[in-house]
Protein backbone atom coordinates (compact mmCIF):
# COMPACT_ATOMS: atom_id res chain seq x y z
CA UNK A 1 0.00 0.00 0.00
CA UNK A 2 3.03 2.79 0.66
CA UNK A 3 4.43 1.77 -2.72
CA UNK A 4 1.05 2.73 -4.05
CA UNK A 5 0.83 5.67 -2.05
CA UNK A 6 4.37 7.14 -3.05
CA UNK A 7 3.62 6.43 -6.82
CA UNK A 8 0.44 8.72 -6.31
CA UNK A 9 2.48 11.21 -5.14
CA UNK A 10 5.41 11.20 -7.51
CA UNK A 11 2.48 11.15 -10.36
CA UNK A 12 0.91 14.63 -8.99
CA UNK A 13 4.61 15.93 -8.85
CA UNK A 14 5.00 14.92 -12.63
CA UNK A 15 1.84 16.76 -13.52
CA UNK A 16 2.22 20.01 -11.75
CA UNK A 17 5.69 20.17 -13.25
CA UNK A 18 4.65 19.23 -16.54
CA UNK A 19 2.51 21.62 -16.16
CA UNK A 20 4.88 24.81 -15.28
CA UNK A 21 6.71 27.07 -17.08
CA UNK A 22 10.25 25.16 -16.59
CA UNK A 23 9.14 22.71 -18.38
CA UNK A 24 7.98 23.85 -21.04
CA UNK A 25 11.26 25.72 -21.23
CA UNK A 26 13.55 22.77 -20.55
CA UNK A 27 11.59 20.42 -23.48
CA UNK A 28 12.20 23.36 -26.04
CA UNK A 29 15.87 23.65 -24.96
CA UNK A 30 16.01 19.92 -25.00
CA UNK A 31 14.32 19.83 -28.85
CA UNK A 32 16.90 22.60 -30.03
CA UNK A 33 19.88 20.57 -29.00
CA UNK A 34 18.72 17.51 -29.98
CA UNK A 35 17.89 19.06 -33.45
CA UNK A 36 21.34 20.60 -33.86
CA UNK A 37 22.88 17.49 -32.71
CA UNK A 38 21.11 15.04 -35.03
CA UNK A 39 22.25 17.77 -38.19
CA UNK A 40 26.04 17.15 -36.95
CA UNK A 41 25.33 13.77 -36.99
CA UNK A 42 24.08 13.83 -40.28
CA UNK A 43 27.60 16.23 -41.71
CA UNK A 44 29.66 13.32 -40.50
CA UNK A 45 27.74 10.63 -41.49
CA UNK A 46 28.02 12.01 -45.31
CA UNK A 47 31.56 13.44 -44.74
CA UNK A 48 33.67 10.63 -43.42
CA UNK A 49 33.60 6.84 -44.78
CA UNK A 50 35.70 4.60 -42.90
CA UNK A 51 37.67 2.31 -45.56
CA UNK A 52 37.56 -1.87 -44.24
CA UNK A 53 40.94 -1.76 -43.47
CA UNK A 54 40.14 1.62 -41.01
CA UNK A 55 37.97 -0.26 -39.45
CA UNK A 56 39.82 -3.57 -39.02
CA UNK A 57 42.66 -1.43 -37.60
CA UNK A 58 40.29 0.39 -34.85
CA UNK A 59 39.11 -3.41 -33.96
CA UNK A 60 42.64 -4.69 -33.79
CA UNK A 61 43.71 -1.91 -31.61
CA UNK A 62 40.70 -2.06 -29.29
CA UNK A 63 40.82 -5.67 -28.86
CA UNK A 64 45.00 -5.15 -27.85
CA UNK A 65 43.55 -2.43 -25.30
CA UNK A 66 41.33 -4.18 -24.16
CA UNK A 67 44.43 -7.50 -23.42
CA UNK A 68 46.65 -5.08 -22.00
CA UNK A 69 44.24 -3.86 -19.28
CA UNK A 70 42.67 -7.20 -18.78
CA UNK A 71 45.61 -9.59 -19.02
CA UNK A 72 43.98 -12.34 -16.16
CA UNK A 73 40.65 -12.15 -19.03
CA UNK A 74 43.40 -13.01 -21.65
CA UNK A 75 45.45 -15.70 -19.57
CA UNK A 76 41.53 -17.22 -18.85
CA UNK A 77 40.75 -17.62 -22.30
CA UNK A 78 44.30 -18.93 -23.84
CA UNK A 79 43.74 -21.61 -20.89
CA UNK A 80 40.45 -22.13 -21.78
CA UNK A 81 41.39 -22.83 -25.41
CA UNK A 82 44.04 -25.08 -24.97
CA UNK A 83 42.09 -27.43 -22.59
CA UNK A 84 38.90 -27.10 -25.19
CA UNK A 85 41.61 -28.35 -27.83
CA UNK A 86 43.40 -31.11 -25.57
CA UNK A 87 40.21 -32.50 -25.19
CA UNK A 88 38.56 -32.12 -29.21
CA UNK A 89 42.42 -33.80 -29.75
CA UNK A 90 42.20 -37.01 -27.17
CA UNK A 91 38.05 -37.06 -28.32
CA UNK A 92 39.42 -37.40 -31.85
CA UNK A 93 42.09 -40.10 -31.28
CA UNK A 94 41.67 -42.87 -32.96
CA UNK A 95 38.44 -42.55 -34.53
CA UNK A 96 38.06 -44.58 -37.66
CA UNK A 97 36.21 -43.69 -40.81
CA UNK A 98 33.05 -45.94 -40.53
CA UNK A 99 29.57 -44.17 -40.79
CA UNK A 100 29.32 -44.44 -36.90
CA UNK A 101 32.75 -43.05 -36.79
CA UNK A 102 31.63 -40.15 -38.83
CA UNK A 103 28.43 -39.58 -36.61
CA UNK A 104 30.52 -39.54 -33.40
CA UNK A 105 33.11 -36.69 -35.44
CA UNK A 106 30.24 -34.82 -36.72
CA UNK A 107 28.92 -34.56 -32.80
CA UNK A 108 31.63 -33.27 -31.39
CA UNK A 109 32.52 -31.16 -33.77
CA UNK A 110 29.51 -29.09 -33.14
CA UNK A 111 30.05 -29.55 -29.45
CA UNK A 112 33.60 -27.69 -30.28
CA UNK A 113 32.26 -25.21 -31.81
CA UNK A 114 29.35 -24.47 -29.58
CA UNK A 115 31.88 -23.94 -26.54
CA UNK A 116 34.25 -21.84 -28.16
Amino acid sequence: KQWYQRRVRVLKSWSRFAKSESYKQLRAEIEENTKAEGDEIKADLESSTSLVSQQIMANFNRSLRNITRNPSYTKIRIFQTLVLSVLGGLAYLNIGNDQESVQDKSGLLFYLLTSL
